[in-house]
């Protein structure tokens, strides 16, 4: 536990050792700690129910001050916790001076924390929702246009571009789980009652006050309560998931709507302009995502560098870790809220889509399954289509536009049945790929049904 600072000491002391900058948006978690001790206080007699109730509305009116921006704060209070605890002690006296029993600041910090970090989660549940059903929107509107499908970023087969599109929106479906469970997670044992290290000699309802918090259950042990972080690492690791799917997506919007590519239209609101160049747009919004991701990964690593340090119980370096976490919740929350309208407002062109199926012979494995049903053996037909791409890429076409009698006359002269017919299309091609999790029509459908936006 910090040691109260005396009059004496030089202001750059405090100025160093406060963390009011970050404390302040915990205001409204800290006032409901601050609240569920007085009603424990309250249940015991060791305070009267009317003043309980003095101090809660005190409480609620620092609040509504920090809120409003008309909250006077000093370096010298240090955190959130003096400040409220001044605040009520200049309004109501001696009682504020008696709030403070039997509890610590760093059972105080610790549990409100942990509801920070669980009202942060379920915001950023909340904002990835819309991000899921933008690209589900684009995925239906989009179901017709075919695109190469990539591996290394060279083209492989076709696929829907809302099967692309789709595979985006599961993961970040995945991430809504992975929220929810840090806020879940965070929400698993209450510290208040911890004390500073050894736990707190008063007989206050402890399952009562977590269960007004939201905890599942009281304090487990007093020495770990104080200084457990993990779940700040939990949600940093969540919000570390999210910015590697953000950033992913970003990279394929760039590539998307690069000029050699030309599959995505930038819209005119949500990308700029040159300075100088009057033909081009930038595509801003998923160039700075993908900076902001990796802000968000370094506040992982940031996370778990400053916590491996600190030995068991409390240490002050514990207070970094707020504006290391908020760091990477304000950066994801930034980008999450400009996903949506850039994915809705973006338009994806099927005549570029089409021009790109016409490079990089994308039907050519197509063609090596049509040659194992005349009873090639996959390898000979690998072997063969081949042979058939490097004839194709000599005439100046694609494999499948070969024209049948070369398509034979190459076949029979590796040893393999030729074909009676040579018909291959990328709209054949994705329909054909019609089991779980595939391209046909019907199998998206079921997907778009199945992430249920």
């Amino acid at each position: 536990m910090t040691v109260l600072q005396s009059a004496e000491q030089p202001d750059a002391l405090f100025e160093f050792t406060n963390g009011i900058a970050v404390d302040r948006r915990l205001a409204r978690q800290e006032a409901r700690v601050q609240k569920a001790w007085m009603h424990g206080l309250t249940g015991t007699g060791l305070i009267e129910a009317a003043e309980g109730q003095a101090v809660e509305a005190i409480l609620d009116e620092a609040v509504a001050a920090i809120e409003a921006g008309t909250f006077a704060w000093t370096a010298r209070d240090e955190d959130i916790h003096m400040h409220l605890e001044r605040y009520v002690t200049d309004r109501l006296g001696e009682i504020g001076k008696r709030m403070h029993l039997g509890r610590s600041r760093n059972d105080l910090i610790a549990t409100t924390l942990r509801l920070y970090i669980a009202d942060r989660m379920r915001d950023l549940h909340r904002q990835v929702g819309p991000v899921i059903a933008a690209l589900a929107a684009q995925a239906r509107a989009t179901i017709g246009i075919i695109v190469p499908g990539l591996t290394h970023l060279q083209h492989g087969q076709p696929v829907r571009l809302g099967h692309v599109l789709l595979g985006h929106a599961w993961d970040f479906a995945d991430d809504l789980t992975r929220l929810e469970q840090a806020a879940h997670y965070a929400l698993e044992t209450m510290p208040l009652g911890g004390a500073a290290l050894a736990g707190s000699p008063l007989a206050l309802d402890y399952i009562q006050m977590a269960a007004e918090l939201g905890f599942a259950a009281p304090c487990r042990n007093s020495y770990s309560a104080v200084g457990n972080r993990d779940f700040i690492l939990n949600a940093l690791n969540a919000c570390a998931l999210l910015a590697v799917h953000l950033g992913r997506l970003s990279e394929d919007c760039i590539y998307w709507s690069a000029t050699p590519v030309g599959l995505l239209e930038l819209s005119p609101a949500w990308s700029t302009g040159s300075s100088i160049m009057p033909n081009k747009r930038n595509p801003d919004v998923p160039e700075l995502t993908r900076g902001k991701a990796a802000h968000i990964l370094a506040a992982q690593v940031d996370g778990h560098m400053l916590l491996r340090t600190v030995a068991t119980s409390y240490g002050s370096d514990l207070h970094e870790l707020k504006q290391v976490f908020l760091r990477a919740a304000d950066q994801a929350e930034a980008c999450l809220k400009v996903w949506p309208p850039f994915i809705g407002e973006s338009v994806f062109s099927g005549k570029a889509a089409d021009r790109l199926l016409h490079r990089g012979h994308v039907l050519a494995t197509e063609i090596a399954d049509a040659l194992t049903s005349t009873g090639a053996p996959f390898r000979d037909a690998y072997k063969a289509v081949k042979t058939l791409v490097e004839l194709a890429e000599a005439e100046g076409c694609q494999v499948h536009q070969l024209e049948l009698d070369d398509v034979n006359r190459a076949l029979d002269a590796l040893g393999i049945q030729p074909f009676a017919g040579y018909v291959f299309t990328p709209e054949l091609a994705v329909e054909r790929r019609n089991g779980p999790g595939g391209t046909a029509r019907a199998r998206m459908e079921e997907a778009l049904d199945a992430l249920g936006y």
